[in-house]
């Protein structure tokens, strides 16, 4: 693994457009950023692809309207439900459907020129936890070379749906300052 600091304002685990937005968002408010993630990019995934308003609105308000703009996006205007000789159209709100791959790229791309470090194939597991810092191991995927980071910001940015946070088992699972992480998934879901 390519010789990193030890010692971190902010690793955010997960580069997909949550935990490339936050790290270009630390890194423009002077924090030492650290982005990692467990696959290489870029990537297909179907998921994440089509943007609602509220996703739109977040982009624009950090200044990252130009990512939609530039990204050859198809306006999503209505949903159309069909089955059995029947069907109905619903009205969205504004939204937009593009690539994966370039969204996530454009993402990473615009953290990048704000300053985090990016490592790809690499995954972060939480190996101690005290109110000064976090102990962060980075294993990289392709060699399973490890190395051993702090930071005062841990962020688990993996998608709606994340695993639980890999920790050791002498951590204690319940934190004395709180992490970063995306809430539970509602009740009944997915369906």
């Amino acid at each position: 693994m390519t010789e990193l600091i030890s010692d971190w304002d902010a690793i955010v685990a997960g580069a997909g457009p949550a935990g490339s937005v936050a790290a270009r968002q630390l890194a423009r408010s002077g924090f030492r950023v650290l982005l990692v993630d467990q696959n290489r990019f870029p990537r297909d995934k179907v998921c994440g692809t089509c943007l609602n308003h509220q996703a739109i609105s977040v982009l624009e308000s950090v200044g990252l309207s130009r990512v939609l703009s530039d990204s050859g996006g198809v306006e999503l205007r209505r949903f159309r439900v069909a089955g059995w000789g029947r069907r109905a159209d619903v009205p969205l709100p504004a939204g937009v459907a593009v690539s994966r791959s370039y969204l996530d790229a454009a993402l990473i791309r615009s953290a990048i020129l704000e300053g985090p470090v990016f490592r790809q194939r690499t995954r972060a597991s939480l190996t101690e936890l005290n109110e000064d810092f976090r102990e962060v191991t980075l294993t990289t995927l392709r060699t399973h070379e490890t190395t051993t980071l702090r930071c005062r910001l841990l962020i688990h940015a993996a998608g709606l749906r994340p695993p639980a946070p890999r920790v050791a088992p002498s951590v204690d699972p319940t934190p004395p300052l709180p992490l970063a992480s995306p809430p539970p998934a509602p009740a009944g879901y997915p369906p």
